[in-house]
C-alpha cells in the first residue's frame, strides 16, 4: 500500500513511476495479474495494469511482472553459407539452468528457420568437434541421433533418448543440416521452447553484427545474399558494375593484375569474400603488370571504398601507390600528380638510414622508368576507406606505398565505424603512417593550416588482431598515424571524441626516418591499447620510439589507455620517451598490467616520458 504524503496530492494527467525491489519464488511461476485500487473523492474503480509483453534475458514475455522462468543460460545458432540453394549446416549450441530428463517427457523445439527446406520429417544430427555424440542424447523412436522436422514452425523437434538426463550448466553442442533457399533474404528470428522438466520459451542468439562469409551477419541462420562470382577470366571492374547493393561478389582463387583488377571503386553496400579462403585471391597492382594502351606503366592504389557498410574478407593487395611519383616532403605540400611522366624509382632496397631490421626504401636507385600516375588522393596505397561500417577481415596489404598517409590502408575523413580485423601489413612507406592512417573527423578543403575548422565525429576505429611490421615513415608514425579534430567548440569546450581501440594486435620493425613515433602516433583522439598488444623494435628521431601520444587541445578525455599489454625494444636516436612519449595540456594516460621493457631514448625517458602541466600519469601493476 501507498499513502500521500499530508499536503501533497497526485495530480490528473500526470504521469508518475516508481520501483520497488520484491524477491522472486525458489521454484518457476507464470506472470500475475496486477491490480490497481485506490480511495479518491468520487470513487476509483479497480483497473488491471497492462503487461509489457517484451523480452527479457531473451525469455519471451520476460518483463511481465513475477514471471519466474528457468532458462537456456547460452542458446545460440549460426549457419555454414550464405549462398542460395546450398545445403546449409545449423550448428546449435545449449545451457541450461536446469536438468531436463526423458522420464519426464521433456522436449525441446527449435524453430523459426523460414524458407528452409529438408529432404524428408527425419532429420540427422551431426556431432562437433569436441563435444558429445547427439546419437546418444536425442533419439525420434528406434532412431537415435536424430529430430522431426515441423514444416509449419519451420522447426526441428528434439527428444531426449530414454534414460537420458541433459544435464544443467553443461554445453551441448550438435549440427544438423537444411536447404538454402533460392532467393535472397534477412536472417531468421529463431526461437527454443522446453516443455517437461521447465517450460522455457525464448529467443536464440544469433552473430548479427560480425562478418561470416564476408556479409554482416552472415552467420545467423537463413541470411541469404545473391552472390555474383569473379575468376581470373572474369574482370573484376565488370563485376562491380554487375552487383547491386545487399550483394555479395565471391572471388575464385588467383592472381589479379592489370587495368581491370586495379584502381577499382566500390560506391555500394557490397562485400567482396576470397570464398576459397582467406589469401587465396592476391589482387597486385604491380606497375609493371598494369599496362596502359601504350604498354607504359601505371601505378595506382588497389581498392577504394565510398561506401558504407562494406565487407572486404580474405584477399591480399600488393604493391598499389596513391599520389604522385614520390612521397611528399611535407603534409601540407603534398602535391599530387596525375598523368605525370616524370622519372621514378622502379626497384627498392633494404635500407632504413642504419637502422636494424630495414624495410622497402625507394631512396636506393638502381633502375629508372617512366610511369602513370592516376591517383588525386595521396592516402592509402592499397586500401582507402571513405565510408562508415566498414570491415577488413582477413586480408592482407603488402608492398604499398602512398605519398601522403596511410601506405596500406587509410581510413579517411568521416569513415565512421570502421573495424580490421586480422589484418597482416608489411613493406609500406608513406610520409606519415608506414602502415595505417585514420582521419577520424570531417574536414574542409584547406583543413591543415586550420583556415577551415575540423569537424569531429563520434569515430569509433577498431583494430583487432592486426599485425603491423616492417613500414617506414619518411617524417612520423612508421606503423599507425591516428589524427582527430584540430579545433575545441567555444561554445562546450569540448568536440566529439574519436576512439581507437587496438586490440591483441602487434606494431613491430616500424621507422619514423624524421620524426617522432616509430610506432603509432596518436593526436587528439581517445587510444586504448588492450588484450596482449605489442609495440616492438621500432625507432623514431625525436619522440615516441613505439608511442606518440598527443592531446592537444585541452580536453580532459582524451586519454590513453594501455593495458595488458607491452612495449618494448624501442628507440629514440635524438629525442626522449623511448617506449612512450606522453604530451598532455589536460587529461590522463594510463597504463596498467603491462610490460615497458629494453626502450633506449638519447635524452631523457628511456621507458615512459610524460609533458604538461596539467597532466597525470597513473601506472598499476606494470
Amino acid at each position: 500500500k501507498f499513502y500521500i504524503c499530508s499536503g501533497n496530492s497526485l495530480t490528473a494527467g500526470t504521469v508518475y513511476q516508481l520501483a520497488f525491489l520484491v524477491h522472486n519464488p525458489l521454484v518457476t511461476q507464470s506472470s500475475r495479474d496486477v491490480i490497481l485500487k485506490a480511495t479518491a473523492p468520487g470513487g476509483f474503480a479497480e483497473e488491471y495494469f497492462d503487461t509489457p509483453g517484451t523480452n527479457l534475458l531473451d525469455i519471451v514475455s520476460g518483463t511481465d511482472p513475477l514471471y519466474v522462468s528457468h532458462r537456456f543460460t547460452t542458446a545460440k545458432v549460426g549457419q555454414s553459407t550464405i549462398i542460395p540453394l546450398l545445403d546449409n549446416n545449423i550448428t546449435v549450441t545449449l545451457v541450461s539452468n536446469v536438468d531436463f530428463h526423458s522420464d519426464q517427457r521433456s522436449r525441446i523445439t527449435i524453430a523459426g528457420f523460414e524458407d528452409a527446406t529438408v529432404d524428408c520429417t527425419e532429420v540427422p544430427l551431426y556431432q562437433v568437434e569436441g563435444f558429445d555424440d547427439p546419437s546418444g542424447i536425442f533419439c525420434l523412436g528406434s532412431y537415435s541421433g536424430t529430430g522431426q522436422w515441423h514444416a509449419p514452425s519451420f522447426g526441428l523437434k528434439l527428444r531426449l533418448c530414454s534414460g537420458v538426463v541433459l544435464q544443467a550448466n553443461k554445453m551441448y553442442v550438435f549440427a544438423f543440416t537444411v536447404a538454402n533457399p533460392a532467393s535472397a533474404r534477412e536472417a531468421a528470428v529463431v526461437s527454443i521452447k522446453s516443455t517437461g522438466s521447465a517450460v522455457i520459451e525464448m529467443l536464440m542468439t544469433r552473430p548479427l553484427g560480425r562478418p561470416y562469409m564476408g556479409a554482416i551477419g552472415g552467420g545467423s541462420p537463413m541470411l541469404i545474399r545473391t552472390i555474383k562470382y569473379a575468376t581470373t577470366a572474369t574482370r573484376l571492374t565488370d563485376v562491380l558494375g554487375e552487383v547491386s547493393s545487399n550483394e555479395g561478389i565471391m572471388i575464385r582463387a588467383g592472381t589479379y593484375s592489370g587495368e581491370n583488377s586495379c584502381g577499382l571503386i566500390v560506391e555500394k553496400e557490397i562485400f567482396i569474400h576470397a570464398i576459397d579462403g582467406p589469401g587465396s585471391v592476391t589482387i597486385d597492382c604491380d606497375s609493371a603488370l598494369n599496362l596502359d594502351a601504350n604498354d607504359v606503366p601505371v601505378r595506382t592504389r588497389n581498392l577504394e571504398i565510398r561506401a558504407s557498410n562494406v565487407v572486404i574478407s580474405g584477399i591480399r593487395f600488393l604493391n598499389g601507390h596513391a599520389g604522385g611519383a614520390s612521397v611528399c616532403e611535407t603534409f601540407d605540400g603534398c602535391q599530387v600528380i596525375v598523368n605525370d611522366t616524370s622519372t621514378i624509382n622502379s626497384d627498392s632496397s633494404n635500407s632504413t638510414n642504419g637502422t636494424t631490421n630495414g624495410t622497402n626504401s625507394t631512396d636506393a636507385t638502381t633502375e629508372e622508368s617512366t610511369s602513370i600516375y592516376v591517383d588525386e588522393n595521396p592516402d592509402g596505397g592499397c586500401l582507402l576507406i571513405r565510408g562508415s561500417g566498414i570491415f577488413v577481415v582477413e586480408s592482407g596489404f603488402h608492398n604499398c606505398e602512398a605519398n601522403r598517409a596511410g601506405a596500406a590502408i587509410a581510413i579517411d575523413n568521416g569513415a565512421l565505424n570502421t573495424e580490421l580485423d586480422r589484418v597482416n601489413i608489411t613493406n609500406g612507406r608513406a610520409l606519415f603512417g608506414g602502415g595505417i592512417s585514420i582521419f577520424a573527423y570531417s574536414v574542409g578543403e584547406d583543413w591543415l593550416n586550420g583556415s577551415t575548422p575540423a569537424v569531429n565525429f563520434s569515430s569509433d576505429i577498431t583494430l583487432r588482431g592486426v599485425s603491423v611490421s616492417q613500414c617506414v615513415a619518411k617524417e612520423s608514425a612508421g606503423g599507425i598515424f591516428a589524427l582527430g579534430a584540430f579545433y575545441v567548440d567555444t561554445d562546450t569546450n569540448t568536440n566529439t571524441a574519436a576512439n581507437i581501440k587496438i586490440f591483441n594486435s602487434n606494431v613491430s620493425n616500424c621507422h619514423a626516418e624524421a620524426g617522432s613515433a616509430g610506432g603509432i602516433q596518436f593526436i587528439n583522439v581517445t587510444a586504448e591499447i588492450a588484450r596482449n598488444s605489442r609495440i616492438e623494435y621500432c625507432t623514431a628521431i625525436i619522440n615516441g620510439g613505439g608511442i606518440d601520444f598527443e592531446n592537444l587541445l585541452g580536453i580532459a578525455d582524451r586519454t590513453l589507455e594501455i593495458k595488458e599489454s607491452s612495449v618494448s625494444n624501442n628507440e629514440v636516436t635524438s629525442g626522449s620517451g623511448g617506449g612512450v612519449w606522453i604530451t598532455q595540456i589536460l587529461g590522463w594516460a594510463r597504463i596498467s598490467e603491462s610490460v615497458i621493457m629494453n626502450n633506449v631514448a638519447i635524452e631523457s625517458a628511456g621507458g615512459v616520458g610524460i609533458a604538461g602541466s596539467t597532466s597525470e600519469l597513473r601506472i598499476d601493476y606494470s
